[in-house]
């Protein structure tokens, strides 16, 4: 139940097939600011307690990577958690449908960005890979009426795509705006 700090350019590496490269497996706390973790034939990262990746005392150091054989980081018990800053977490696409994250519902982005998955081959195999992108919060107002989305999260670059329609009895819809009066059409493409 202690705590552990990983920090500029450490480099981790196991190829056991039963254990992770570093585990937390007491619910202590663990920080990891920076630097590489690799396991070639089990998981980056198992951890049972609280976790923070790529930041340290509140500011942003480094940008670590994580990578699994199975999961990069794997979550495990009722505890876990982890914080996610900054880095690249991956880990194979095999049979058994393991991925970069064991349970993402147990992982809190840093405010104001998304995981974001993207499939990755090396060496003939298919990583799922997980890193943090910047993103924006778009709002439908539907002006006394009702619409089935609220709200989405789109990356910055990218554009919004689908738009959500909006209904008001007696009323036709006309589109998105930036503002209720003499605002600037929205459209999928922006």
């Amino acid at each position: 139940k202690g705590t552990a700090l990983i920090k500029g350019n450490s480099y981790f590496s196991s190829r056991s097939t039963v254990r992770a490269a570093v585990q937390n497996v007491s619910p202590g706390t663990m920080t990891i600011e920076d630097g590489t973790i690799e396991s070639t034939g089990y998981y980056g990262i198992q951890n049972a307690g609280e976790l923070t990746l790529g930041k340290l005392d509140g500011t942003l150091h480094g940008d670590p990577h994580v990578t699994g054989q199975t999961y990069g980081l794997f979550l495990t018990g009722s505890g876990a958690h982890a914080t996610y800053y900054d880095g690249v977490i991956s880990g194979a696409k095999i049979s058994n449908g393991s991925k970069a994250i064991s349970d993402e519902t147990k992982v809190t982005p840093a405010s104001g960005y998304d995981m974001n998955h993207i499939t990755q081959t090396l060496e003939e195999q298919e990583y799922d890979v997980v890193s943090l992108v910047n993103s924006v919060l778009v709002t439908f107002h539907p002006n006394n009426g009702t619409v089935s989305e609220a709200e989405r999260r789109v990356p910055v670059g990218t554009t919004i795509g689908k738009l959500p329609n909006a209904y008001r009895s007696g009323y036709i819809f006309n589109g998105w705006f930036t503002v209720p009066t003499n605002g600037t059409q929205v459209y999928a493409t922006d």
